[in-house]
């Protein structure tokens, strides 16, 4: 009688381009461990992308992150309220987070949402509905920034508490992810 080898592999590159065939999604990178993709909005009939997404896999962890539409040059301030609503939002959830990260050479920065799940429990349905949580967050923190600079404009000395954290501007992400289950 032979012996059957189970394997406990995870192909990280052959999952991503099983969940990246809707023609929404657009692979422009793809390795053993990382991968780069491009999301384009359905609603928008030119095919320009909207978002795009890094998935990075770090061990048994994959990552997902979706950098905020509004970059910060390095001679920029980036406003206290925004970095201490992000803070606050981050409270909510033990599997998404928002970080600044630095984007390019110039040393711009950009707050990126980020994901991340055992690499075992990821399927389909998962990785939908976490596009979905990434691509919402960064609509309501493009928002936000917009509220602010509004704001900003019109009064300089805005306060923290001109965003409403338990309205409409955001949903507690533990909700979202009940509705979900």
């Amino acid at each position: 009688m032979g012996i059957m080898r189970v394997s406990n592999s995870f192909n990280f590159e052959k999952k991503i381009k099983s969940f990246c065939q809707l023609p929404r999604f657009e692979i422009e990178e793809l390795e053993e461990n990382f991968a780069v993709v491009n999301i384009y909005d359905p609603e928008n009939p030119d095919g320009n992308y909207h978002y795009f997404m890094t998935i990075d896999l770090i061990e048994d962890i994959v990552q997902f992150g979706m950098p905020s539409p509004m970059l910060f040059e390095p001679d920029e301030t980036i406003p206290d309220s925004l970095s201490t609503l992000l803070l606050k939002i981050n409270s909510y959830s033990l599997d998404a987070f928002w970080c600044l990260e630095e984007m390019d050479e110039e040393g711009s920065h950009a707050f990126v949402y980020t994901y991340n799940v055992p690499k075992t429990s990821l399927n389909k349905k998962q990785f939908d509905n976490i596009v979905e949580e990434l691509i919402s967050g960064c609509g309501v923190v493009e928002q936000l920034l917009d509220d602010i600079l509004l704001a900003n404009d019109d009064d300089d000395d805005l306060e923290d508490d001109s965003m409403n954290l338990n309205g409409n501007d955001y949903e507690d992400p533990d909700d979202r992810e009940k509705d979900r289950r």
